[in-house]
């Protein structure tokens, strides 16, 4: 590799969000999906209160569960840890995504 090639190759960061980060998310999803708002409307109103990053990461997520993949598979694609996915993939099958959220979100409070 020249030096040439090196000083031209972008350099990408991966974003890793901080527990506190997910603990709001967690919370704010709970909240709204247990007073019946729709979760891609929900991803939309917590995404608004959410750093750059954090908005990215929940859009791509929604534009994932439009086009009809599941919950599951779009979180295991994000760069949330991958027990959310788990945890909410259970939680969806089950009818109790907003409990499961709710305990993840008290989870990663106690992560901080």
């Amino acid at each position: 590799m020249t030096l040439k090639s090196l000083l031209s190759t972008e350099v990408i960061f991966a974003y890793k969000p901080k527990p506190a980060e997910i603990s709001v998310i967690c919370r704010g999803l709970s909240f709204l999906l247990g007073a019946g708002v729709q979760l891609p409307q929900a991803i939309d109103i917590v995404a608004e209160y959410a750093n750059k990053n954090m908005r990215k990461t929940l859009m791509g997520i929604k534009a994932q569960i439009t086009r009809g993949d599941s919950l599951y598979a779009a979180l295991l694609q994000s760069e949330l840890p991958k027990i959310i996915a788990g945890m909410c993939r259970a939680g969806f099958e089950t009818g109790g995504l907003s409990s499961i959220l709710s305990t993840l979100a008290s989870y990663f409070e106690r992560e901080e």
